[in-house]
């Protein structure tokens, strides 16, 4: 008899926590006079878009067995779906433990009005960062495991590398316009912040034209009939995109 597998209440202890320091943040900065609705957003989106919607939403999935809504979930592959489940618990887990260490880090920073409101750009690009290799290293310590076909688990280790390439470039691309919009003081809504804003933008979409294509690629190969190759417009694409960010410094 498969092993009935749950996400647990842990994450729930984990969202009461963020709560708690939300709520805390709110009175000490109303009373203190330093409160920021820009921080205050910020950690709200931490806690309920991301902590309790994705728990509610992967506690759905693993109870109903309803997979089809889950990035990279194909029909046509042959998985183990215990070792599915066990998965995505362990993300649902560590998307908890992640948001309530860094609602913690933005409220107590901001809280205790640090004079740091530099480090809050650079502790979102950490938490996607972070949240998003977390990610990727648990579904590569479980392909093994997740997959019945040899075919299926190679495909699955090749395209890993391709989303943490795509994952790094686009946080270092959010992280170097924060910092030239710091140094070079920029305000928001200014044909300066646009003209940076657009080049960003055109290396991003260069960059995700290239990602689709190599997961297009990879979900296609057969290991079994050849070796895999890069494909061209993928490295074409991150390179035009690190030209973008250049050029970005230099607008």
């Amino acid at each position: 008899m498969e092993k009935e597998v749950s996400t647990g209440k842990i994450p729930w202890i984990f969202m009461g926590i963020s709560a708690l320091c939300i709520l805390a943040y709110a009175i000490h900065s109303t009373l203190t006079g330093i409160f920021s609705i820009g921080i205050f957003i910020c950690t709200f989106i931490l806690c309920i878009p991301v902590q309790l919607f994705m728990h509610i939403y992967f506690s759905h999935v693993i109870k109903n067995n309803s997979f089809n809504g889950i990035a990279g979930f194909d029909d046509r592959i042959e998985y183990n779906v215990c070792e599915v489940k066990k998965l995505l618990a362990q993300i649902d887990l560590h998307i908890g433990i992640v948001s309530a260490v860094y609602i913690f880090l933005l409220c107590v920073i901001n809280g205790l009005n640090l004079k740091m409101q530099w480090f809050n750009g650079v502790l979102i690009v950490v938490y996607i960062l972070n949240l998003i290799t977390g990610i990727e290293v648990s579904n590569y310590k479980m392909i093994d495991k997740i997959y019945r076909r040899e075919d299926d688990k190679k495909r699955a280790k090749r395209s890993i590398p391709v989303n943490m390439i795509y994952t790094l470039t686009l946080c270092a691309g959010i992280g170097i316009i924060g910092m030239v919009f710091e140094v070079k003081g920029i305000e928001n809504n200014t044909w300066p912040a646009i003209q940076i804003g657009g080049v960003l933008l055109l290396g991003i979409i260069s960059l995700t034209i290239g990602f689709l294509t190599e997961n297009s690629k990879i979900k296609k190969w057969n290991p079994a009939d050849t070796n895999y190759k890069t494909n061209k417009v993928s490295v074409i694409g991150l390179l035009i995109c690190v030209i973008m960010y250049g050029f970005m410094c230099i607008v």
